[in-house]
């Protein structure tokens, strides 16, 4: 069974995301959902085709049931964010030689909340560790933490993984190896190895809940979908580009743009 804590922090990662101010705008990504039922998990998990986790764990109907089981807003707003990036997480993964399943990871790990952080200071959609950030060349400091930006945190996170694949040679130990760390997939591998168990005997128990919660968005993601549709015809919105020579407060900002 998925533990409460575990599907707490994805509804409070859920209920920011509902909070971000794009969704008070009617010009935001418009489109229209598309929602599917279905009777066989297994059929539609085969269906994605996974090339890692290959095996349905037992909890991911468990943690299936959780998702679809919110409320419609929430629902929904989780399946417009992520269609947003899509694109672009797959044109990531893909320059990187990196299976494009990947995508569902950073929404089954953070609820594609950009402002995402767990109590273990993970942060942003990808739930990067300051380490795992500072090693792939992204700013954290005072006034700064790139790992809030979805752009960056995505190139980031691809990085390590590949670098993940290319010390321990299996894509799965790579990805598990990004959730919970290069040190404990080592030990691990080292205990399978002297006991010819499973590697998976020798992790901690939020590795599965890590699995069932990446096959049950990947499943509810790819039967769920929401498409764009932006006139085709319609002007480029171009955003202004201010320079800021001096240290800013976000509460000035705020006040002159009237939004909080």
């Amino acid at each position: 069974t998925i533990s409460d804590f575990f599907k707490s922090q994805f509804k409070n990662n859920l209920v920011e995301l509902n909070d971000l101010y794009c969704w008070s705008d009617t010009s935001f990504y418009p489109g229209n959902f598309k929602m599917k039922s279905f009777e066989n998990i297994q059929t539609e998990f085969q269906n994605l085709n996974l090339p890692f986790f290959v095996e349905l764990d037992n909890q991911t109907e468990e943690f299936y049931q959780f998702l679809n089981g919110l409320e419609i807003g929430e629902k929904q707003n989780l399946i417009r964010y992520f269609s947003f990036y899509e694109k672009e997480l797959e044109a990531v993964l893909k320059s990187n030689d990196l299976p494009i399943q990947l995508k569902y990871l950073a929404p089954a790990i953070s609820a594609m909340n950009p402002k995402a952080v767990s109590t273990d200071r993970k942060a942003g959609v990808w739930q990067l560790t300051h380490f795992q950030a500072v090693l792939n060349g992204m700013a954290i400091n005072k006034l700064v933490d790139e790992r809030f930006n979805v752009s960056v945190a995505t190139i980031s996170a691809a990085r390590q993984i590949k670098q993940n694949l290319q010390q321990f040679g299996s894509i799965d130990l790579a990805v598990t190896a990004f959730l919970l760390g290069n040190v404990k997939v080592r030990n691990a591998v080292q205990l399978a190895d002297d006991s010819g168990r499973e590697v998976a005997e020798f992790l901690p128990k939020t590795f599965n809940e890590f699995v069932a919660s990446f096959q049950a968005t990947a499943i509810f993601l790819n039967v769920n979908k929401f498409e764009n549709s932006i006139e085709p015809f319609a002007g480029k919105i171009t955003p202004n580009t201010v320079s800021i020579n001096r240290q800013l407060h976000f509460q000035q900002v705020s006040d002159v743009l009237g939004i909080p």
